[in-house]
């Protein structure tokens, strides 16, 4: 790709109590194969409480921005706002793009006639990968299917996106109500729309596993928010309803099925373990929905 046919790049970034993983995810982005010029990155604080200013005076070339409205896609719709780019790209505070990821993405982005968003490989680093714990082995399998969620529930995981400003205008910025599958309902309006979604393994991105059973709960709470809060506008009649139910079955079977036949675990002993945490997951997430259904307020 020539300096004169590269796209300028916004790279937008929510951040929200990280400042643990800021500084790496910054560096790894400031070392990219792409032209220094052509690209920004834009990061935008939703209310952290926890000191990053360090990282703010570390890297004086970064855009820093707020989003007093709690909820990660308020604050990535904020910087689409404060943007330039003709593409878009998304990533996670707690992500370490490889050094190729912004010239890959764009590459494949542009490759399409009418492609609409490109979503990268989510991969999961283990704190000691000799030996994996029963938390890290289920992340591995179950947290970023990326190819699956593109090919099959046609939506990318905000935390590797690219996308064209273009479609944005078109279809709309995210659900800023949503705390959480708002990346999945916006998926599915570029999908409506008529625009490709492509999955692309070599627009790589690490992510480091979760590490305890709080952190895990708190992301199946926060899932299973986002998903009610979908549910609610879908379900209009007693049809929706059941047609909404037998999609549930069959996603709870096709997750099972990739937790015993996945080929990220090498052992039965290992897929068993990680059905078993995907069962205690999808517990959380149950007694979630039925807490909202009953009137409970969504949780951060």
């Amino acid at each position: 790709m020539t300096d004169t046919a590269r796209p300028f790049v916004s790279v937008i970034m929510p951040l929200y109590n990280d400042a643990e993983h800021l500084p790496a995810c910054l560096e790894k982005l400031l070392d990219q194969t792409y032209e220094k010029r052509s690209y920004e990155i834009i990061v935008v604080d939703n209310g952290s409480t926890d000191d990053w200013s360090g990282a703010r005076a570390r890297f004086p070339g970064i855009i820093f921005g707020s989003e007093t409205k709690p909820g990660s896609y308020a604050a990535r719709n904020k910087g689409i706002a404060l943007s330039r780019g003709e593409i878009l790209a998304f990533i996670d505070s707690d992500c370490l793009p490889c050094r190729t990821w912004i010239e890959a993405g764009v590459s494949c982005l542009r490759e399409g006639v009418r492609r609409g968003a490109v979503g990268g490989e989510v991969a999961i680093l283990y704190k000691d990968p000799v030996r994996p714990s029963a938390l890290e082995l289920y992340q591995n399998v179950m947290s970023f299917p990326q190819k699956r969620f593109i090919e099959k529930h046609h939506f990318s995981v905000t935390a590797n996106l690219f996308t064209f400003r273009s479609v944005v205008d078109s279809v709309g910025a995210f659900n800023d109500a949503l705390r959480s599958s708002g990346d999945r309902e916006w998926g599915n309006r570029v999908f409506n729309a008529g625009y490709e979604l492509v999955y692309a393994e070599k627009v790589l991105v690490h992510h480091p596993a979760r590490t305890s059973w709080g952190a895990l709960y708190r992301q199946a709470v926060r899932l299973a928010g986002g998903f009610t809060a979908i549910e609610k506008r879908e379900v209009r009649s007693l049809r929706s309803l059941f047609a909404l139910m037998g999609r549930k079955v069959g996603l709870f079977f096709d997750d099972v099925s990739m937790a015993l036949l996945s080929e990220k675990v090498q052992n039965w002993t290992g897929r068993v373990t990680v059905l078993c945490v995907l069962f205690s997951v999808k517990g959380v997430m149950l007694f979630e929905r039925v807490r909202l259904l009953f009137g409970g307020k969504p949780r951060r």
